[in-house]
């Protein structure tokens, strides 16, 4: 029974928080009823980023983006840098916004 259950959460989250494209990413955030999804699923991946970027640093390997000490990124943060990404260059309305937040966060704090 616990495996069923398990499994149902499994597909319950995976059919809309699996990824996000760019197209659905705009749909979503102009939407009060579905941006919380967006800001959540955006929440977990720069908290990823975030530790792979601490993982590094632990093993003295350069960093994936150097985000300045006393700013703490939150997902309106992560919304704007995925927007200014997507204006700057002519993004696929297909891309992952995952790949778009990692593009955004290297280009905005690059490690000198």
């Amino acid at each position: 029974m616990k495996i069923l259950g398990a499994l149902i959460l499994l597909i319950a989250f995976h059919s809309d928080a699996a990824a996000y494209n760019l197209e659905l990413f705009k749909e979503r955030i102009s939407n009060p009823a579905t941006r919380e999804y967006i800001e959540f699923y955006l929440t977990g991946v720069g908290n990823g980023y975030g530790n792979a970027n601490a993982r590094l640093e632990m093993k003295g390997e350069p960093l994936i983006y150097c985000q300045p000490r006393n700013l703490t990124l939150n997902p309106d943060n992560y919304i704007s840098l995925i927007q200014s990404i997507a204006e700057r260059y002519d993004v696929n309305p297909n891309q992952d916004v995952a790949v778009l937040l990692l593009m955004a966060l290297e280009q905005e704090f690059p490690c000198q």
